[in-house]
């Protein structure tokens, strides 16, 4: 009796184990080109955030695809896209957000033989920046460039594919003066292309956190949400984030 009632509890919890799992469907997963944290969907290093998902959610259930950032707010946000990568509350604050995956920077970068020194926003005022439509940067610089978009000789705003190797092939040409993005991001286009070698980091500021972050429109937001920041929690424990991490040459965010 007593091992019969023991097999019973041993298939339930089984049983229940596996409707969990068959719950969570296939996330369609969304982001713009923003290599270390998400890189090409065929690449065999497809980006530290979305091998954080391919770990918590199983890499068969993780449909990636590369697309506009302005487009990937939107659609998610509608609920046609379940996830957005990458992320910024700033960004878009409706979503659901995940726990912090990482840190971001605000970074300066120019040619070495340029005359720019960042101290701060009254510096930009006789250069031409190159920034990315939609970003989320930090609140002074958004309001300098919200203030200072119609002007062409001050702003100059990029969307569409491969938008940080643009700019900096702009900046190689001098057709921008200066460009600001994550240290991250432009630190591995810069190392993969030796020709941009002249291309240097002037100042960086305002470190924030990312995230990824989850269609408000989808019932089982919440709860994926807190699937992956429990799995995220237990990657850290067993040493598979660092794992990942060393992979893109990131520095973990946690102790």
């Amino acid at each position: 009796m007593c091992k019969k009632f023991f097999k019973c509890i041993i298939f339930l919890l089984i049983l229940k184990c596996l409707n969990s799992y068959a719950s969570i469907k296939d996330l369609s997963v969304r982001g713009d080109y923003w290599c270390p944290y998400n890189c090409k969907p065929q690449d065999t290093k497809p980006g530290y955030l979305i091998e954080i998902l391919q770990n918590t959610f199983g890499k068969d259930r993780i449909n990636y695809e590369v697309m506009n950032w302005a487009r990937a707010i939107i659609e998610t946000r509608k609920g046609e896209n379940d996830v957005i990568v990458g992320a910024a509350k700033e960004d878009a604050p409706d979503l659901l957000f995940s726990t912090s995956l990482g840190l971001s920077d605000n970074c300066f970068y120019a040619l070495k033989n340029s005359k720019f020194d960042f101290k701060g926003l009254d510096s930009l005022k006789n250069v031409t920046l190159g920034v990315i439509k939609d970003y989320s940067y930090y609140k002074d610089l958004n309001d300098y460039i919200k203030k200072n978009l119609s002007n062409k000789n001050r702003i100059a705003e990029h969307f569409g594919d491969n938008i940080q190797e643009r700019m900096l092939a702009k900046l190689m040409l001098k057709r921008l003066d200066v460009i600001v993005e994550d240290s991250n991001v432009i630190d591995y286009i810069i190392k993969k292309k030796p020709e941009m070698s002249e291309i240097v980091k002037i100042k960086c500021v305002d470190v924030g956190n990312i995230f990824i972050a989850f269609s408000p429109k989808k019932p089982e937001s919440a709860k994926q949400v807190k699937v992956l920041n429990s799995h995220v929690k237990e990657m850290i424990k067993n040493g598979e984030m660092m794992n990942i991490l060393k992979k893109y040459s990131i520095k973990p965010w946690f102790n």
